[in-house]
């Protein structure tokens, strides 16, 4: 949805606030004729901006309180990186940096209409140091032109292979190309390039752990004993090396790293383990990870990550667990990630992921974990997955997935849980679940499905929670519900159920929590007399005992 420029006609509006409503493109121009505006509110949109225009970023400076971002915010933090980072008071023309001017206006720097960069020409323009890595989001850029700057030195960012570029010249200056094979093929891609041809020398691993320390705020970590030191690799605090000193494995879980990965881990290239996760690490996952063809195992869970996650990962053919949940991970699932054929955990659960769930996952066949929950995927569950057959746990909680439950979920026969409340479900439940024999839960509460309750799902005997709640299931309870003597968690509430509550409900003898609210159910639940609840008044009318809702999961080490 876009923010209507009929707005621009209401005169006396003194407030405004769009924030978290799902709107996209620019925020209309007419929005200036305003006057008595002083508050506008319009963060926490889809893809809602205002463009780098000097008449409007003027109007929004003198309100009061103007909420929300400029469409070029990136791009402007990626040029100040730049002029940082190359001495731009010494550059010979640095017209317009830093000014509180449009990009447009700063020397050396072409943009679209909303102030995106699209070519940045600063040749023979006294440019000296390293460049920065961040240049990735300068994801408008077709043309980069540096050369004859003398002063340039060290390697190519490794960021800059995020970008399409169709013209590279750095020639005259001592950048050289860094030595990464993914990097070197970005390079021969682009139609333009004239360079130096010069390679730069590789990173020992020790090289990558110092940068890797500077990049992530080492000095703060809660532990980081022996970095930095001359001591051996293997006893710097979570290093594990080989017998010839080779890092292998690298593990600082919930150790206080703050700041951006740095590409430079594409290096250790004889890494097999990466744990990172519980961490306040930010910025986008480098694609160069998909250089470590050995890892087998990539953490970086419960992290404020953002950006779309690289197809580049696809590429790390010996992966068995991928947990990247609890970030802050926005656009589609790559379908690449359908070539890791030796995962077992898959956790991208709790992000901001969107559009359909890939089919290419139903190629997954060792997958025993799938984590997906918490995200905006829309869509039916893909008909592929029908292939997994040796998962134990399908988690698609929270999400915008649609069309019915498919049947064949009851012919994956290591299903232990199944997650898929809060989605747009519809249908009826099939009665194939029933043949789930280590089905311990079953979630499809909060969609809108219809039918009866399939008796069938008596024979989950090893089932522990069911949550049927907040649909339109219609119908009586089957009584062979009595008969699942694990179940603790029974939720049926606020569906259209009819008839008598089944005498049998009170032989359940580990039943914790019991919700049938807001149905049209008659007569009492009688506890049996050999069980615990005994003790509990003979004769009790049903009532609502409220299940707190069904929580994000936490993916598994398989």
């Amino acid at each position: 949805y876009l923010v209507p420029p009929e707005l621009g006609n209401l005169p006396n509006l003194t407030r405004l606030s769009v924030q978290s409503s799902d709107l996209t493109g620019l925020v209309p121009s007419a929005l200036v004729r305003l006057e008595r505006l002083r508050f506008f509110h319009f963060a926490e949109n889809e893809d809602l901006c205002i463009a780098d225009e000097a008449d409007f970023i003027g109007w929004l400076a003198q309100l009061d309180v103007a909420l929300g971002p400029v469409c070029n915010e990136d791009d402007r933090k990626a040029l100040v990186s730049l002029y940082e980072a190359t001495g731009g008071s010494d550059w010979t023309r640095s017209d317009g940096w830093l000014d509180d001017v449009p990009v447009r206006e700063w020397h050396g720097v072409t943009t679209d209409s909303v102030g995106r960069v699209l070519e940045l020409d600063l040749a023979d323009n006294a440019l000296a140091g390293r460049l920065p890595e961040l240049l990735a989001p300068l994801a408008s850029m077709t043309s980069l032109g540096l050369d004859g700057n003398e002063g340039l030195t060290g390697p190519l960012p490794l960021t800059l292979s995020a970008l399409s570029l169709e013209a590279l010249r750095y020639r005259n200056t001592d950048l050289c190309v860094p030595p990464a094979e993914s990097f070197a093929g970005w390079l021969a891609a682009i139609p333009s390039h004239e360079g130096t041809e010069t390679e730069c020398s590789s990173l020992s691993d020790r090289e990558t752990l110092e940068l890797l320390y500077g990049a992530v705020g080492g000095a703060e970590w809660k532990d980081d004993e022996n970095w930095l030191s001359d001591r051996p690799l293997g006893e710097w605090t979570g290093v594990e090396t080989d017998t010839v000193g080779r890092v292998v494995a690298l593990r600082l879980p919930r150790n206080d790293l703050t700041g951006r990965l740095p590409p430079q881990l594409g290096y250790l290239d004889q890494l097999r383990e990466l744990d990172l996760s519980g961490n306040r690490l930010e910025g986008p996952i480098p694609a160069q990870l998909g250089d470590l063809s050995g890892l087998t195992l990539l953490n970086l869970g419960q992290n404020e990550l953002e950006g779309p996650i690289s197809p580049r990962l696809g590429d790390l053919a010996n992966l068995s667990q991928l947990l990247l949940w609890a970030n802050e991970l926005e656009g589609p699932i790559p379908p690449e990630l359908g070539r890791l054929t030796n995962l077992l955990v898959l956790g991208l659960g709790i992000n901001e992921l969107e559009g359909p769930i890939p089919p290419q996952l139903g190629n997954l066949a060792n997958l025993l974990y799938l984590y997906l929950d918490g995200n905006r995927l829309e869509g039916p569950i893909p008909p592929e997955f029908a292939n997994l057959t040796r998962l134990y746990e399908l988690i698609l909680n929270r999400n915008r997935l649609s069309g019915s439950i498919p049947s064949w979920l009851g012919r994956l026969p290591n299903l232990t849980r199944i997650g898929l409340g809060e989605n747009w479900l519809t249908g009826s439940i099939p009665p194939e679940l029933g043949n789930l024999a280590r089905l311990t839960e079953l979630v499809l509460g909060r969609n809108y499905l219809t039918g009866s309750i399939p008796p069938a799902l008596a024979n989950l005997s090893t089932l522990v929670h069911l949550d049927l709640r907040r649909n339109r299931l219609t119908g009586g309870i089957p009584s062979g519900l009595g008969a699942l003597s694990s179940l603790e968690r029974l939720n049926l509430s606020v569906n259209e159920l009819t008839g008598r509550i089944p005498a049998e409900l009170g032989d359940l003898p580990g039943l914790r929590l019991l919700s049938m609210a807001g149905n049209q159910l008659s007569g009492p639940v009688r506890p049996g007399g050999t069980h615990p609840s005994a003790a509990a008044p003979p004769d009790r009318q049903c009532r609502n005992v409220r299940d707190p809702a069904f929580g994000s999961d936490r993916p598994r080490r398989a």
